[in-house]
Parts: C-alpha cells; structure tokens; sequence
C-alpha cells in the first residue's frame, strides 16, 4: 500500500487568532467562480483559513452539493457530487439514471445506472438560496 503525503500547507504562530464558526446560504443567483468570502461576513478582521463541515444540504428536500473552500481565490465554491459526462444542470435535481440498452444484461436492462465522475461545478446563475453550509473560519478579531 502507497503511503499518503502530506503537506504542509501554513506555518506560524495562531495563539492570537480565533475561531468562528458560521452557517452560511448560498445566493440565488450562483456566481462566475464561487460564492465570495469576506472577512467581516464571519467576524474577523483578517481571515486565515476556513474549514467547511460536510456537504451543503437542502433545506427543503434530500438533496446536497459538495462545498469547497478556494483560499487562493477566497470564495466558496459549490460541486454536484456525481459529476458525470455532461455539462452541469442549472438546477438542482437528482441525478439522471439510464436503463440499460438492448445489449445490456437482464439486470441492466431494468435496474438504472448512474454514470459517476469527477464533481462538476454548479453553473453561474444556479439558484442554491435553499442550501445551507456550516463551517468554520480562522483569523484575527
């Protein structure tokens, strides 16, 4: 088994920084690149670092997408989980499923397949105002 590498990615001294945890909803109209993150929106003079706990859920249905914070960019971006070949729907919705085609197998041929792959952005424009994230930002009060 490959060992896993780490990284260190900061250094310094954070015994004069704090913590803020924070609940955040996305906009209604999803922006080019993410959802911009400032500072003073958690509670802090100058942000460090930000950790996001699980995925964004639906207030009002099953679903969630997959947040991740940019830190190079300072915003927070949204990703279907499944991803898939084809280009990211504007809207929220289960993922689709394909039944198996005539060369399938009698259990594909009546048992839906989902096509997975790499998370895919939601688009600009998305409406995810139903959404709601919880993290976690480090940085001086």
């Amino acid at each position: 088994m490959a060992a896993v590498a780490y990284t260190k990615q900061r250094s310094g001294d954070y015994t004069s920084s704090t913590a803020k945890l924070f609940s955040m909803v996305p906009s209604n109209s999803y922006p080019a690149g993410g959802e911009p993150v400032v500072n003073t929106d958690v509670g802090l003079k100058s942000a460090i670092d930000m950790i996001l706990f699980g995925p964004a859920v639906k207030t009002t249905g099953a679903f969630m997408l997959v947040p991740a914070f940019d830190p190079t960019t300072n915003k927070i971006r949204f990703f279907y989980p499944s991803g898939g070949a084809t280009a990211a729907p504007a809207t929220v919705a289960a993922p689709l499923t394909t039944t198996g085609g005539s060369t399938a197998s009698a259990v594909n041929a009546t048992t839906p397949a989902l096509t997975p792959g790499g998370g895919k952005e939601v688009p600009t424009g998305a409406d995810l105002s139903d959404f709601i994230v919880y993290g976690v930002a480090f940085g001086l009060i």
